[in-house]
């Protein structure tokens, strides 16, 4: 109290009853660094993975934003380029805050900036509202900008060789196993990963092991192959929200050569298709190599050492094949085969096929069709064969009057792999049967004796007439 009984008190700033959006953190005379997950060890964003952008909105009012009231969130980049439109409602209460998270695939290596506002079309009354001013930080708080760094961290590899044959042998067909993947590929995210894959021997040198003209048959992979226009193949990923997609290939390699030697394998991606793709170098090739430098300074994952391949001598042969007769009316038919050499002590499967063709099958003036007669059998060797084994087999043959000649293959439908499928067939001599009444009711077949058998038998008969008249 005064002398004059009067009480000072103020001045007063009296504000609104009204909210106030604010993006956090609040505006300053910097930019701030964005909230982004997942980051790097260093705080940066990844290139090519799926982000999320995360920032806070504050109601800093003096009332609370109601569930009936709603705003929009506009996201820009730093040209004003709109990215997206956000809307948003209530309720905030005084003092709190909402969460929002924005997906967002960061697409090349380089200093992202985003121009944030928040009530963009002024659609609530707040305590401070203005015309976003980018040039000049710090002016509005409903204004905001941001930053943050992307880097390249999706990584293109290419890992696991092996071979599936316990020993490499020439001609045959050998399944090289390895892994191709990319780590963090945006889900959804597709890219085709080329490579090539090479034999090298002091031999044969630098052979392409797949290309334009056999990945078809040679590339066996449960995925989507290619190959570009100059025959290089591919593999395509797609990203499936996990840190890594990767996809199992198979190549059948087929060494070629005349002598036994060593063989160096290497599978390298590549790179001049992988630009931001990969962010690791060192795991890019894989190979069998006694000296893993010459396909990389780094020698690359290449354990193991070179493949020796050996020469391949499998071989199953038919000897002979002839006819003699039988029980009456029944021919046998007897098949020779034979398994001279071989790495496998013991072939399994090996079946035999007989079947009867009339004699211009021989002459090969018609096809095996049109000189077809009859199927005698086809037969699994029972016991298989053993190396340096000879066996013969049995066929019976009910013979209709004619000529004719025999085919024998073993193996028939390839299911071994030798050295030489050109002896897998025989066909017999020509073979002439006919057909003679017994009693009068009854018919046999039976073979025609060759002219030295019926000499033989005529001078029997003349012996036998000279020795009952002495």
């Amino acid at each position: 109290p005064n002398e004059n009984n009067q009480f000072t008190l103020g001045p007063f700033e009296v504000m609104p009853i009204i909210p106030d959006l604010v993006i956090y953190p609040e505006i300053s005379n910097f930019i701030p660094v964005m909230d982004v997950s997942p980051t790097t060890s260093n705080g940066f964003a990844m290139v090519g993975v799926d982000s999320t952008i995360n920032f806070t909105i504050i109601n800093e009012g003096y009332r609370d934003l109601f569930a009936n009231e709603s705003f929009v969130l506009k996201i820009q980049d730093k040209y004003q380029a709109e990215i997206d439109e956000i809307t948003l409602s209530g309720p905030i209460a005084m003092g709190e805050s909402i969460l929002v998270q924005f997906p967002y695939v960061f697409e090349e290596e380089k200093r992202y900036e985003f121009h944030l506002s928040v009530d963009a079309n002024n659609q609530i009354t707040e305590i401070f509202e203005g015309i976003c001013d980018w040039q000049a930080q710090g002016q509005e708080d409903n204004c905001q900008r941001f930053e943050v760094y992307a880097v390249t961290v999706i990584d293109t590899w290419i890992s696991n060789l092996s071979i599936a044959e316990e020993e490499a042998l020439l001609g045959n067909d050998h399944h090289l196993n390895f892994r191709v993947g990319m780590d963090f590929l945006a889900d959804g995210a597709q890219h085709n990963v080329y490579f090539g894959a090479y034999a090298n021997s002091a031999l044969t040198g630098y052979k392409l092991i797949v290309d334009g003209g056999n990945y078809q048959t040679t590339l066996i992979c449960d995925c989507t192959t290619g190959v570009d226009s100059t025959g290089i193949p591919y593999v395509s990923l797609t990203g499936d929200g996990n840190e890594s997609v990767y996809v199992d290939i198979t190549i059948l390699w087929e060494p070629v050569g005349i002598a036994a030697g060593e063989y160096d394998i290497s599978i390298e991606l590549d790179a001049s298709w992988l630009s931001g793709l990969n962010s690791n170098l060192s795991n890019d090739i894989v190979c069998f190599a006694n000296n893993p430098t010459l396909y990389r300074d780094d020698g690359g994952d290449c354990e193991g050492g070179s493949i020796f391949v050996n020469t391949f001598t499998t071989d199953l042969r038919i000897v002979d094949v002839y006819v003699e007769p039988g029980e009456v009316g029944i021919n046998i038919v007897y098949v020779e085969i034979e398994y001279p050499t071989g790495e496998v002590t013991n072939l399994n499967n090996v079946f035999v096929n007989v079947s009867i063709y009339v004699s211009d099958f021989a002459l090969g003036a018609l096809s095996e069709n049109e000189t077809f007669v009859e199927h005698l059998g086809l037969v699994m060797v029972i016991g298989g064969m053993n190396v340096g084994e000879t066996k013969t087999l049995e066929f019976e043959w009910v013979a209709p009057s004619g000529s004719y000649v025999i085919v024998a293959d073993v193996d028939p439908t390839d299911l071994i792999n030798e050295y030489s499928e050109y002896n897998n067939r025989l066909v017999s001599a020509l073979v002439k049967t006919s057909i003679s009444g017994s009693d009068g009711d009854e018919e046999e077949a039976g073979l025609i004796p060759s002219p030295p058998m019926i000499s033989v038998i005529l001078l029997l008969l003349i012996v036998s007439l000279v020795r009952r008249r002495v």
